[in-house]
């Protein structure tokens, strides 16, 4: 039976454009709350979720299957460049890395730290789960921290004001500490990665001349659980710096509105994951966010979302709960330093380091040796060629040394040498390894190695190794 073309395209089309339901785990129902940023076209880097295998390409050579697919172009420096290239060779994402997601509008943060300030995953509203049904730690959960301040970021001081009417604004940065610049008004901060103090002084929502501080073209506000939190505390007192750090949120950034969730624990490397925000993440007016998509998630991470649906009824929720889904897959983080460590016990693909560093060059430090590095340790006739050193020499020998060399506050000098004075005994030495940032551009000399610009370049999947030998110091 012969179709007629413009029919058979017209079905198409219809089939493309007016498909009855859209690919992925669940339909999206559009609350009007904050909705997910997704734009794989924005200059001059997408803006998606990440980590996400979205940023990853197809490598059937790597042990994952995929590869990281930094955008190069991006790149204004050549450093910048070679640094994006490398990033390329990694075949996950990281197992400990902080997973960021932006919206069009403000999250309830009061909601969202009420459900996760306990280690109750029940009634989160976001959840780091391991999807990879291959994997030993299939069904995990993860922890995030969201406003339990297990990752602080507040330092231990900052500069104070100090009255100068020679300088710009009629005062320096009085600091024994600083090292900003001493008219810098990020040196009065507690932190240097969120707004501190609100830029709009005459409170009139616009941005006016002499109210950008940091000069980023944004009035900013308070990145704070409650922006005007701190507001009856006089800056550069001990109570306001109590209350920046009591309600700082470094989980979350209002300037725009992006969620930053840091895992508590890592998570298994090589294996897919997902983070799943719930109808229970929702907007300042309560509105649920809202997927990007027709569907909860992206069609190419369909399958991989998937276990999903058998995971969130521990939770009391099904995917129609879910309001948005991504998944990424965890690269080989250990992988590389196991073949390695394999190769110098004789086996695999680096099975010839066994030979090339043998433990015959293990070399231990006699007493002359360390008489000779060491002035203050005299050498006994005799015992020239011994090899083990009294824990009360040692532990006053080592106390100078660091002191001359380190400049050490005296109770921790003392501390240093009542420790090591408690030790039996002491050896030290060295042995030869393979050295992975030795010079590949044949620039280094003795007294230059040249390695500022190396990485590791090694692959075990085809035996890629560039190394030379360095000698590895100890003492035990």
């Amino acid at each position: 039976m012969k179709t007629h073309a413009p029919l058979l395209i017209l079905a198409l089309l219809g089939g493309c454009l007016g498909g009855p339901h859209p690919e992925g785990i669940a339909v999206a129902v559009q609350t009007g709350g904050p909705k997910v940023d997704y734009d794989t076209t924005a200059e001059p880097l997408p803006e998606i979720p990440l980590p996400n295998d979205a940023a990853t390409r197809p490598d059937p050579t790597a042990v994952t299957g995929r590869r990281l697919n930094v955008s190069v172009a991006a790149a204004k420096t050549d450093h910048e460049r070679e640094v994006r290239e490398r990033f390329n060779r990694m075949d996950g994402f990281g197992t400990f890395l902080p997973i960021s997601v932006s919206f069009d509008k403000p999250l309830d943060l009061a909601a969202l730290m009420a459900r996760h300030d306990d280690d109750d995953f029940r009634d989160d509203a976001v959840f780091l789960l391991n999807v990879d049904p291959d994997c030993d730690r299939f069904g995990e959960e993860i922890a995030l921290d969201i406003g339990r301040g297990v990752f602080p970021i507040t330092s231990y001081d900052h500069a104070n004001r100090r009255e100068d009417p020679l300088a710009p604004d009629g005062y320096r940065l009085d600091w024994d500490g600083n090292v900003l610049f001493p008219f810098d008004p990020e040196g009065l901060t507690n932190q240097r990665l969120f707004a501190e103090r609100d830029e709009d002084l005459n409170d009139d929502g616009i941005l006016n001349p002499g109210e950008d501080q940091d000069f980023d073209g944004v009035l900013d506000v308070p990145n704070l659980t409650d922006p005007r939190a701190c507001d009856a505390f006089s800056p550069d007192t001990v109570d306001y710096d109590r209350c920046i750090a009591d309600h700082l949120t470094p989980f979350y950034e209002r300037e725009t509105d992006t969620l930053i969730l840091k895992p508590l624990w890592p998570m298994e490397q090589r294996c897919t994951h997902a983070v799943v925000l719930s109808d229970r993440l929702v907007g300042e007016d309560g509105a649920a966010v809202v997927s990007p998509f027709e569907a909860v998630n992206h069609r190419d991470q369909t399958d991989a979302l998937t276990p999903v649906g058998s995971l969130l009824p521990r939770y009391g929720l099904t995917t129609d709960n879910v309001a948005f889904a991504w998944t990424f897959t965890t690269g080989s983080m250990t992988a590389d330093m196991e073949a390695l460590r394999a190769g110098l016990y004789g086996s695999g693909v680096y099975s010839f380091l066994q030979d090339a560093f043998p433990v015959s060059g293990l070399h231990l430090w006699t007493r002359a040796e360390m008489a000779s590095s060491f002035g203050n340790i005299t050498p006994v006739a005799g015992k020239e060629n011994d090899t083990f050193f009294d824990g009360a020499c040692m532990g006053a020998a080592f106390a100078q040394f660091w002191n001359e060399g380190q400049g050490e506050w005296d109770a921790n000098m003392c501390a240093v040498e009542a420790d090591l004075s408690a030790a039996s005994l002491f050896f030290g030495g060295s042995f030869p390894a393979p050295d992975l940032l030795a010079d590949s551009e044949g620039l280094a000399t003795p007294r230059y190695p040249h390695t500022q610009n190396e990485v590791w370049k090694l692959d075990p999947a085809n035996g890629e190794l560039h190394h030379g030998s360095t000698d590895v110091t100890f003492w035990c």
